[in-house]
């Protein structure tokens, strides 16, 4: 009779093992399996979160290209005064560093002035040519996709662990109804 109060603590027991292999089920062979659906979707989802036109309209900031301007100065300076001078040296003979100076303005003035339009070609083809679904469709179904599950059991731990105990408290109740059903079953009999 005492084996009867056994029944909700084998029913925990056996609603922890089930609830544990149905998600091992479902993350090792569910999910590699569904692995090209699972990047289409996300594919679409992150292109429609993000715009190429917000993109290319950040690219072509008119305060992030001139943040850029001194690293384009300092290329410049090194470009004029040093690797002009190594490639023609003849011509440190008849260049000074004022007329480095003029043509160091002269180039600058044309760099800004031309940049602006670059980017602009350079993003209006990059447009054209970006698909960002594909990209990220591409990219998950390059994933390993058991290093992947891996990461993600290990990422939902504590997660798994609660669907866990819920099954172990689901089969617990299960065996504490079963025990007062059968304990309350001479009574009803008579």
């Amino acid at each position: 009779m005492m084996i009867i109060y056994c029944i909700p603590f084998i029913g925990a027991l056996i609603g922890w093992i089930i609830q544990s292999l149905m998600l091992r089920y479902i993350i090792r062979t569910i999910l590699p399996q569904q692995q090209p659906i699972i990047a289409a979707k996300a594919g679409e989802m992150v292109a429609g979160m993000f715009s190429i036109d917000d993109l290319l309209a950040q690219i072509n900031d008119p305060e992030k290209i001139k943040a850029i301007m001194p690293f384009i100065d300092e290329k410049m300076d090194h470009l004029l005064k040093t690797k002009l001078h190594e490639a023609f040296p003849f011509i440190s003979m008849f260049v000074g560093d004022g007329t480095i100076g003029k043509l160091k303005g002269m180039f600058m003035t044309e760099i800004e002035q031309m940049l602006p339009q670059l980017l602009e070609q350079y993003t209006g083809k990059l447009k054209d040519d970006l698909d960002l679904k594909a990209i990220v469709t591409d990219k998950i179904n390059a994933l390993d996709m058991h290093q992947l599950t891996g990461q993600l059991q290990t990422a939902a731990a504590p997660q798994l662990n609660k669907i866990k105990l819920a099954g172990a408290a689901i089969g617990f109740i299960t065996g504490l109804i079963q025990v007062i059903i059968t304990l309350l079953m001479p009574c009803c009999a008579a």
